[in-house]
């Protein structure tokens, strides 16, 4: 099995545990990886850090993402 990397946010244990999930089941899983790498480092930077996946986090991620279109 692959290094866990280094997440920092609240949720980085849920992290951890998804990737270890897909990768028992055979996934490289890579760009998945890098997202969700991107998402704890943007949830950790928030000023109100949380410990909870909503919907409107997930939102505010998504809708701060150059280059993509509202399609992606």
């Amino acid at each position: 099995m692959k290094d866990m990397p280094a997440f920092t946010s609240p949720l980085k244990k849920q992290f951890e545990q998804y990737l270890k999930y897909k990768w028992m089941q055979g996934y490289k899983f890579i760009a998945g990886e890098d997202n969700i790498r991107r998402f704890d480092a943007y949830i950790a930077a928030l000023p109100n850090i949380t410990d909870r996946l909503t919907k409107e986090l997930v939102e505010a991620y998504i809708a701060h993402r150059p280059g993509e279109k509202p399609t992606t």
